[in-house]
């Protein structure tokens, strides 16, 4: 998630806070509050299962690229753990793309940030590298920040050097899935995401980060939501009293 994505999904939390305080201590409503996080535990187990179910859908054939997005590196520009998870998963389906008859490219995507002494695609293109995947067959992007410029700087680097992009397979984290996926469609990108799997001791935290920027891109939903359940709930007060 990205600085302003934080600030924007922390500020929402801070708003619905201030809405159920107002609730409970103002107008007594307790069954608003009660109600309110039924849906927010309900709105949570459906994104878990779905974005696990539709991480593991296999990627169609005959794509035309292949992108693996970056995460954070470790010390000395190490590829940690869960980037070896995406990468992996990358290589796995970029090999069964080949031998169901397609040659896609692959790319790997990630700038570098000010914690780290190389950016991640070009750490990323060397852990490829290491393991029998020639360095020609794999462009690294090395510019991007967020999910949103690994999608576009992947497409673009492809368009410069006169290649197809589309339809383009993605592959993130299992719980990055849904809103990678998300993103694709605004952007207007013929993709598939696909995911791999995280450590569960990561994935938890991360399942809650990537909950939290979900409700923050479809704030205006969510805020009829609560606003329908605030209206039931006076409605029925209204009936008793």
């Amino acid at each position: 998630m990205s600085f302003d994505a934080r600030a924007v999904a922390l500020g929402l939390v801070a708003v619905l806070g201030l809405v159920l305080l107002i609730a409970v201590v103002v107008l007594e409503l307790w069954f608003f509050v009660l109600w309110a996080a039924v849906l927010l535990v309900v709105q949570l187990a459906a994104f878990a299962v779905y974005a696990l179910i539709y991480g593991r859908i296999e990627p169609p054939e005959g794509s035309a690229s292949v992108v693996a997005l970056g995460c954070g590196l470790g010390p000395g520009g190490s590829v940690t753990p869960l980037l070896t998870s995406r990468l992996d998963r990358a290589l796995g389906v970029y090999n069964g793309q080949i031998e169901a008859g397609s040659w896609p490219a692959l790319i790997v995507s990630g700038g570098q940030g000010t914690d780290e002494s190389v950016a991640e695609g070009t750490a990323m293109k060397q852990y490829l590298a290491a393991r029998g995947v020639a360095e020609a067959k794999v462009f690294a992007e090395t510019e991007s920040r967020n999910t949103r410029e690994n999608l576009v700087y992947s497409k673009e680097l492809l368009d410069s050097a006169g290649l197809t992009s589309e339809p383009m397979i993605v592959v993130t984290s299992d719980f990055h899935v849904l809103r990678t996926a998300g993103l694709t469609r605004d952007l207007g990108i013929n993709a598939h995401v696909t995911g791999a799997r995280a450590a569960r001791t990561h994935s938890r935290k991360a399942f809650l980060r990537e909950f939290a920027a979900v409700l923050q891109r479809y704030w205006k939903a969510n805020a009829v939501l609560l606003v329908g359940i605030l209206a039931f709930v006076v409605f029925l007060q209204n009936v008793n009293g």
